[in-house]
């Protein structure tokens, strides 16, 4: 009979999907959406450090935890983190360019 007051037999999964590339990448498009429109008089947008630099310093370190995730063949941990690194360079590409 299982022990029902520990954890200890239930096994822990290591290669599941990681939410927090996503929406960081939803908040970059965000931020670079709103730098990219023209600001009436008085309206404030976000300047190049929130909108190309903070960005492309994420997707650096996406790309340095996909090389780790690679090494330890967590497949899953990979897919969902190369989200925000694509999301970047598409951001960088069409909207900031």
């Amino acid at each position: 009979m299982p022990d029902v007051n520990g954890d200890d037999g239930v096994p822990v999964i290591k290669d599941r999907i990681l939410y927090w590339p996503t929406v960081l990448a939803i908040v970059w498009f965000i931020l670079a959406s709103a730098a990219s429109s023209d600001p009436g008089e008085g309206q404030m947008v976000p300047g190049p450090f929130l909108t190309v630099i903070c960005p492309v310093m994420s997707a650096f370190i996406a790309v340095l935890l996909c090389v780790g995730c690679i090494y330890e063949r967590d497949w899953r941990r990979l897919l969902s983190t190369l989200v925000l690194p694509i999301s970047v360079a598409l951001i960088v590409i069409f909207i900031s360019g």
